[in-house]
């Protein structure tokens, strides 16, 4: 998998062997698999998705949310059930079937690598430790925490 980023350091483009995804901006996501056939995702608001093709707007969605904005569930214009989830302990997906890719504190989950993409750096929902490990202590000049066991 290639991952691009702009100038700016965000992600603008996501491409593996079976498809492409683009980031023109924060909120709008371009599943580039099939050329011709591209699908929009538009987060114009933190509580709302909308999806489209070429063709025009396929669905409009509620995304809601827990106490820590993770998505819970996502509802149609009706109010019907889409999608539903719930999280384990360090936010990893028990629906891993889930299409809508806010999740775990209201941030982006890429299904092909498993982490969530927290705009600066990733995140590992199974483990629960940053991808690569933060080295702010090392890069200050200060002595890492260790870790203590017990006796």
């Amino acid at each position: 998998m290639a991952l691009t980023y702009g100038p700016d350091g965000t992600r603008a483009i996501k491409s593996w062997p079976f498809g492409k995804t683009l980031y023109p901006s924060a909120d709008i996501e371009i599943d580039a698999n099939t050329p011709g056939s591209e699908v929009f995702t538009y987060y114009p608001h933190p509580d709302i998705k909308i999806t489209a093709t070429a063709g025009g707007i396929t669905g409009r969605y509620v995304l809601l949310r827990d106490h820590l904005a993770s998505i819970r569930r996502v509802t149609d214009a009706n109010g019907n059930v889409a999608e539903e989830t719930s999280y384990a302990a360090y936010g990893e997906l028990t629906n891993t079937s889930m299409q809508t890719q806010k999740s775990y504190i209201g941030e982006r989950f890429d299904p092909q690598t498993g982490l969530t993409y927290l705009n600066a750096r990733s995140y590992d929902p199974a483990f629960g430790r940053y991808v690569p490990p933060d080295e702010a202590g090392d890069q200050a000049g200060q002595a890492r925490p260790k870790q203590v066991g017990h006796p």
